[in-house]
Protein backbone atom coordinates (compact mmCIF):
# COMPACT_ATOMS: atom_id res chain seq x y z
CA UNK A 1 0.00 0.00 0.00
CA UNK A 2 1.26 3.46 -0.84
CA UNK A 3 1.61 6.52 1.30
CA UNK A 4 -1.67 7.91 0.05
CA UNK A 5 -4.96 6.11 -0.23
CA UNK A 6 -6.22 7.69 -3.44
CA UNK A 7 -5.79 10.20 -6.22
CA UNK A 8 -8.66 12.40 -7.32
CA UNK A 9 -8.50 14.29 -10.60
CA UNK A 10 -10.38 17.52 -11.14
CA UNK A 11 -10.21 20.34 -13.70
CA UNK A 12 -7.35 22.78 -13.22
CA UNK A 13 -8.40 26.33 -12.45
CA UNK A 14 -6.12 29.25 -13.23
CA UNK A 15 -5.90 30.33 -9.58
CA UNK A 16 -5.09 26.88 -8.16
CA UNK A 17 -1.79 26.60 -6.31
CA UNK A 18 0.05 23.38 -5.64
CA UNK A 19 0.32 22.48 -1.97
CA UNK A 20 1.61 19.62 0.13
CA UNK A 21 1.30 18.70 3.77
CA UNK A 22 3.85 16.12 4.79
CA UNK A 23 3.21 14.06 7.91
CA UNK A 24 5.24 11.30 9.51
CA UNK A 25 3.50 8.58 7.49
CA UNK A 26 1.62 10.24 4.65
CA UNK A 27 1.42 13.16 2.24
CA UNK A 28 -1.72 15.12 1.39
CA UNK A 29 -2.31 18.06 -0.92
CA UNK A 30 -2.92 18.79 -4.56
CA UNK A 31 -0.70 19.29 -7.60
CA UNK A 32 -1.16 20.42 -11.19
CA UNK A 33 -0.79 17.60 -13.69
CA UNK A 34 -0.46 17.83 -17.48
CA UNK A 35 -1.04 14.98 -19.92
CA UNK A 36 -0.13 14.87 -23.58
CA UNK A 37 1.04 12.60 -26.38
CA UNK A 38 4.61 13.09 -27.60
CA UNK A 39 4.72 13.98 -31.31
CA UNK A 40 7.64 11.72 -32.18
CA UNK A 41 7.30 8.69 -29.92
CA UNK A 42 3.48 8.76 -29.63
CA UNK A 43 3.97 7.94 -25.93
CA UNK A 44 1.40 9.22 -23.45
CA UNK A 45 3.11 11.56 -20.98
CA UNK A 46 1.86 12.68 -17.57
CA UNK A 47 3.88 15.45 -15.94
CA UNK A 48 3.73 17.34 -12.63
CA UNK A 49 5.99 20.38 -13.11
CA UNK A 50 5.99 21.40 -9.45
CA UNK A 51 7.61 18.09 -8.45
CA UNK A 52 9.37 17.37 -11.75
CA UNK A 53 7.75 13.92 -11.86
CA UNK A 54 6.84 12.21 -15.12
CA UNK A 55 5.12 9.01 -16.13
CA UNK A 56 4.89 7.69 -19.67
CA UNK A 57 3.62 4.68 -21.56
CA UNK A 58 2.06 3.35 -24.74
CA UNK A 59 -1.39 4.02 -23.26
CA UNK A 60 -2.77 6.64 -20.91
CA UNK A 61 -3.38 3.91 -18.33
CA UNK A 62 0.27 2.80 -18.42
CA UNK A 63 1.47 6.40 -18.17
CA UNK A 64 -0.87 6.96 -15.23
CA UNK A 65 0.39 3.82 -13.45
CA UNK A 66 4.02 4.86 -13.95
CA UNK A 67 3.29 8.40 -12.77
CA UNK A 68 1.54 7.21 -9.60
CA UNK A 69 4.40 4.81 -8.86
CA UNK A 70 6.97 7.62 -9.28
CA UNK A 71 4.90 9.99 -7.15
CA UNK A 72 4.49 7.41 -4.40
CA UNK A 73 8.24 6.72 -4.49
CA UNK A 74 8.99 10.44 -4.19
CA UNK A 75 6.59 10.81 -1.27
CA UNK A 76 8.36 7.90 0.48
CA UNK A 77 11.62 9.81 0.02
CA UNK A 78 10.17 13.05 1.44
CA UNK A 79 8.82 11.27 4.51
CA UNK A 80 12.18 9.59 5.15
CA UNK A 81 14.13 12.88 5.15
CA UNK A 82 14.76 15.05 8.18
CA UNK A 83 12.82 18.33 8.27
CA UNK A 84 15.88 20.30 7.11
CA UNK A 85 16.65 17.86 4.29
CA UNK A 86 12.99 17.88 3.20
CA UNK A 87 12.94 21.67 3.15
CA UNK A 88 16.16 21.78 1.06
CA UNK A 89 14.73 19.21 -1.35
CA UNK A 90 11.48 21.11 -1.86
CA UNK A 91 13.16 24.52 -2.06
CA UNK A 92 15.40 23.12 -4.82
CA UNK A 93 12.18 22.46 -6.75
CA UNK A 94 11.01 26.03 -6.14
CA UNK A 95 8.56 25.55 -3.27
CA UNK A 96 8.03 28.40 -0.81
CA UNK A 97 7.85 27.70 2.88
CA UNK A 98 4.36 28.17 4.16
CA UNK A 99 4.68 24.94 6.02
CA UNK A 100 6.09 23.82 2.66
CA UNK A 101 2.89 24.74 0.88
CA UNK A 102 2.25 26.63 -2.34
CA UNK A 103 4.41 26.38 -5.38
CA UNK A 104 5.43 28.78 -8.08
CA UNK A 105 7.07 26.61 -10.66
CA UNK A 106 9.47 27.46 -13.41
CA UNK A 107 8.13 29.53 -16.29
CA UNK A 108 10.16 27.23 -18.56
CA UNK A 109 7.47 24.60 -18.08
CA UNK A 110 4.28 26.51 -17.34
CA UNK A 111 3.75 30.05 -18.63
CA UNK A 112 2.03 32.79 -16.59
CA UNK A 113 -1.36 31.84 -18.03
CA UNK A 114 -0.87 28.23 -16.89
CA UNK A 115 -0.05 26.77 -20.33
CA UNK A 116 2.56 24.02 -20.71
CA UNK A 117 5.42 25.30 -22.88
CA UNK A 118 8.47 23.89 -24.65
CA UNK A 119 7.28 20.29 -24.78
CA UNK A 120 7.02 18.05 -27.80
CA UNK A 121 3.24 17.68 -27.46
CA UNK A 122 0.78 17.27 -30.29
CA UNK A 123 -0.69 20.76 -30.78
CA UNK A 124 -3.87 21.44 -28.83
CA UNK A 125 -3.92 18.06 -27.11
CA UNK A 126 -2.61 18.90 -23.64
CA UNK A 127 -4.91 17.84 -20.81
CA UNK A 128 -4.66 19.91 -17.66
CA UNK A 129 -6.00 18.62 -14.38
CA UNK A 130 -5.57 18.85 -10.64
CA UNK A 131 -4.51 15.78 -8.68
CA UNK A 132 -5.47 15.56 -5.02
CA UNK A 133 -3.53 13.10 -2.92
CA UNK A 134 -4.69 11.82 0.43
Amino acid sequence: MGIFSHFKESPLRKDDEDSLKIGHRHVTGSISVFGYIDKETKQHIIYAPSLEITGYGETKTKADEMFKFALNDYFHLLISLSAKQRERELRALGWRNKYLKNKQYSKAFVDPSGQLQDFNAIEGEIERSRLAVA
